[in-house]
């Protein structure tokens, strides 16, 4: 597509990248995804224009040898003339050539069949699950445990996501609930990353940050720990949607069936 250009997304962007991602997915509030991606990532964030003009953006944090791809969205008005294509195909190829060998994502109905064409297979499948709103925590419990929670959600997630956590706690407000074999990130919008070895632990985590408020009305979770839909239906969360785990490349040891909840879509 000779009139298409792909360039680096920045925060200059924001206005117009969260315009774009309003119209792509009907509406719905991208709240401060364009900062947390630009921040977290910049190199790997990338936004599509004809004649200067947006249309189309995408993303990926890559941890160690694993990417996840997240969020991608193209205009309405430009759907179906292969913006898409192109985003994801400049995207893998940076990945490749940064090391990543293996790409996460969760895949919408409308998505999946561009990353099936991209290698993408399904693996796994994740719930989408909701409640009403809690009425915020106003004392955060700190990070004293914050050393041990990263390396529980390294040895889990098989990756490193330490500056993605310190994201979350030190610059987005989130909580940090610890206990032994457990833990859980309490974000304004989504509880997680929430991952625990037994059921138990799980429970007693959560108990703790909704009994101080948990504003957090969704989780995320995998599908492979089915204690997850049954601790989470029992405090008050009902399953909205269920999309595609997929992956493209080689197998890692994910351990989802420890996980009650994801950070967001775009961060695994």
């Amino acid at each position: 597509m000779a009139d298409l250009q792909i360039r680096r997304l920045t925060l200059a962007d924001k206005p117009v990248a969260d315009a774009l991602l309003c119209r792509a997915f009907a509406g719905i509030n991208p709240g401060g995804m364009v900062e947390r991606e630009v921040a977290l990532a910049p190199e790997t964030c990338w936004m599509a224009c004809i004649d200067s003009a947006a249309i189309g953006l995408v993303c990926a944090i890559q941890y160690d040898q694993i990417s996840y791809i997240g969020p991608m969205a193209v205009s309405p008005d430009h759907q179906g003339k292969g913006i898409g294509r192109a985003l994801l195909e400049w995207l893998i190829d940076g990945l490749e050539r940064r090391g990543s060998t293996t790409m996460l994502l969760d895949a919408t109905e409308a998505g999946e069949p561009l990353y099936r064409k991209f290698g993408f297979r399904e693996i796994a499948h994740t719930f989408e699950m909701g409640r009403h709103a809690g009425l915020g925590i106003t004392q955060l419990p700190g990070l004293g445990l914050f050393d041990q929670a990263a390396r529980m959600d390294c040895d889990w997630f098989g990756a490193n996501r330490e500056r993605m956590l310190r994201r979350l706690l030190e610059d987005e407000g989130a909580a940090l609930y610890h206990a032994d074999g457990g833990y859980l990130v309490s974000q304004t919008k989504v509880l997680g990353p929430f991952a625990a070895l037994e059921p138990e632990i799980a429970g007693e985590l959560l108990d703790r940050a909704l009994a101080a408020g948990a504003i957090a009305s969704r989780v995320l979770a995998p599908v492979e720990n089915p204690a997850a839909e049954r601790l989470l239906t029992s405090r008050g969360f009902q399953v909205q949607r269920e999309v595609k785990h997929m992956r493209r490349g080689s197998p890692i040891e994910l351990r989802r069936d420890l996980m009650y909840g994801l950070a967001s879509f775009a961060l695994g």
